[in-house]
């Protein structure tokens, strides 16, 4: 019997059903977006379906795609079976704007306004908890070169950025941006926050070890315990040589002290 996967389920809202496929808008205000699930069970690629099926999906996906150019206009009509993450058969139509946030690139792997949320959310507990910081502040890094330039540069620190942080600034959190990323890790401009939240590895990864390499520690969010390791990788290359150096593994057996002993004080207090 056919089952829809639960993320899918999540993510998407049910409109209604054609011979073969569900059909469910993604629920993602920046794109009139609908996708097609085949009704068939255990169907991961397009080929596995019988040779009437590909027919019908071809059918409804154009009808799909015709529905979605006469009522909304898009400059481009995107249209795609992925299925890296979710691997149920699900084709997507996705209306695509050249203002829109992602313009020309794919759609797929991009930040939104509720991951910045997220992330920040729990960049915010971690500095209370870990840290004992009672009112952080996160300066959140911009995505293009100089934040944009109000829009010259790209409309995401505009449209999907600074949004996030208006709300994360409703919610008591004390978050500022997007601040440009060039300009945000000298010495005097680290005085003025406690935490930054970057948008990409690159983007925050060169300026710590750049400040500190062998002092720099890994910290994973989001668990029900402590979990640091050093910043700097494993060093598999040069394990048993003797020139390994213990500075980083050292500091990260501190942070974690230092994070139960906040998190313990807390408790007490």
């Amino acid at each position: 019997m056919f089952e829809l996967h639960a993320s899918l389920e999540s993510d998407s809202v049910r409109i209604g059903d054609l011979p073969l496929s569900s059909v469910r808008l993604c629920n993602d205000s920046n794109y009139p977006w609908v996708i097609l699930i085949p009704r068939r069970k255990d169907i991961e690629e397009i080929y596995q379906l019988s040779p009437d099926d590909r027919h019908q999906i071809l059918l409804e996906s154009s009808w799909i795609s015709k529905s979605l150019v006469e009522i909304f206009s898009p400059d481009k009509l995107n249209i795609a079976t992925i299925g890296n993450i979710i691997p149920q058969l699900h084709m997507h139509h996705v209306c695509r704007y050249k203002k829109d946030v992602c313009w020309p690139k794919p759609i797929w792997g991009q930040i939104s306004t509720a991951l910045i949320i997220e992330k920040c959310q729990l960049l915010h507990a971690c500095l209370k908890a870990n840290f004992g910081i009672a009112n952080p502040h996160i300066a959140v890094c911009g995505l293009n070169p100089h934040a944009g330039e109000n829009g010259n540069m790209g409309n995401e620190d505009t449209q999907i950025i600074l949004p996030a942080i208006t709300k994360l600034q409703a919610a008591g959190i004390n978050a500022t941006g997007p601040h440009p990323a060039d300009t945000l890790f000298h010495s005097e401009a680290r005085k003025t926050y406690d935490a930054v939240l970057g948008m990409y590895h690159d983007q925050v990864l060169i300026p710590l070890k750049t400040i500190d390499f062998f002092g720099g520690v890994n910290v994973t969010l989001g668990l029900d315990f402590i979990r640091t390791s050093p910043d700097h990788g494993t060093g598999l290359d040069i394990a048993g040589r003797g020139i390994a150096r213990a500075d980083s593994v050292i500091a990260a057996i501190k942070m974690a002290r230092n994070f139960a002993d906040n998190r313990q004080n807390q408790k007490a207090g």
